[in-house]
């Protein structure tokens, strides 16, 4: 098979990973979320203590910690994230561990630590990849970059919706407060902050639905 390398980057709650998974079904690649990386980190931040761990305790915490991938069964492109040999991939999916890893995303030590396990995978050579950095620096050389966008209620909107929406535990207005201000430290901190590849494509998906987004990247792929 030939070598083919997606990168899907945006803001929190853009719809990346539906995006990137639908369309990894679509042409027969592996996804792998990288935020949902960040998220298992957050997950033993928040069971340690919290973000707030002292850097010596934040190394410590690292050195201790076993993450790894699998797959669910009967489904390759299915990928969940094991903590200690225990799949937390539900877990991690709560808002309190994606505030926190938010913040968690900004430590330099727990970017190292990821990196050679998401640039591992990348080397499967058939992949595509979302996130915040994957086409700045987890896949600077990959084929297609995309940058995908949608306005803050647009996206808060959407989240409200996957929460349940009236029966949701927190109302719109507090999830547009909160991607708000994740936006504001994704863009700001200093250890690859959230920015467009120059050779990233712009995609604001503000109107359209998954299928038609895949459709408009397969139609970017080169020929």
């Amino acid at each position: 098979m030939t070598a083919l390398s997606i990168a899907i980057d945006g803001p929190a709650a853009s719809g990346k990973s539906s995006l990137a998974k639908a369309l990894a079904r679509k042409i027969g690649l592996v996804h792998l979320e990288t935020g949902a990386l960040y998220r298992c980190v957050a997950l033993a931040f928040l069971k340690s203590g919290g973000p707030t761990t002292p850097p010596e305790n934040v190394r410590s915490l690292l050195s201790g910690l076993n993450l790894s991938l699998g797959t669910a069964p009967g489904d390759p492109g299915d990928i969940r994230f094991f903590m200690e040999k225990r799949d937390v991939t539900d877990e991690i999916r709560s808002e309190t561990v994606g505030k926190t890893a938010s913040a968690v995303a900004a430590i330099p030590e727990v970017r190292e630590f990821l990196l050679p396990l998401q640039r591992s995978f990348a080397r499967q050579g058939r992949v595509v990849m979302d996130g915040r950095d994957i086409g700045t620096v987890i896949l600077p050389d990959a084929t297609l970059k995309i940058f995908l966008s949608a306005p803050a209620k647009t996206r808060a909107k959407r989240r409200w919706l996957q929460l349940g929406g009236e029966r949701s535990p927190i109302s719109c207005e507090e999830i547009l407060l909160d991607l708000e201000n994740r936006d504001r430290q994704d863009l700001s901190r200093s250890i690859a902050p959230l920015v467009k590849a120059p050779d990233a494509l712009d995609l604001d998906n503000s109107r359209m639905t998954i299928g038609e987004s895949v459709d408009w990247i397969v139609e970017k792929l080169p020929r």
